[in-house]
């Protein structure tokens, strides 16, 4: 009976070990998060205050260059440039891109972080397509 009693206290001490350090491991862990959670590091990149400027695109001149080159009433260049450049005809491209934008709201023009108008969703294709070919 005593070799039972020991070895049922030998468990017990050893559980009692094994939950003491795994506290101690919740508590480090938690500090360190504490730490990492309130560090003044920012969190991840892009912009903020103290940063370079981003480089000015004139995404806005360009978009517009590209509906007055393709996509108004009357274009500076043909159909058949379109066909050239971008391996089909206009209409099929308008018809790509209506349905893109009526399931997808990635090809939707949107403001970006600083509020400035993002792209164009036929500059957004055009660029899609050119990576394809």
């Amino acid at each position: 009976m005593s070799f039972f009693r020991k070895l049922l206290k030998q468990r017990q001490q050893h559980s009692q070990e094994d939950a003491e350090m795994m506290d101690a491991m919740m508590n480090n862990a938690a500090m360190m998060m504490t730490q990492f959670d309130t560090s003044d590091e920012p969190q991840g990149r892009g912009s903020r205050p103290g940063r370079s400027p981003n480089h000015p695109r004139h995404r806005l001149s360009r978009g517009k260059n590209l509906l007055e080159d393709y996509f108004i009433e009357r274009p500076i260049f043909e159909p058949e440039d379109f066909r050239r450049r971008y391996r089909m005809q206009p209409h099929v491209f308008d018809r790509i891109m209506t349905a893109l934008c009526n399931i997808d709201p990635y090809w939707h023009q949107k403001p970006d972080a600083l509020g400035e108008l993002g792209l164009l969703p036929q500059k957004k294709k055009t660029q899609t397509v050119e990576r394809a070919v």
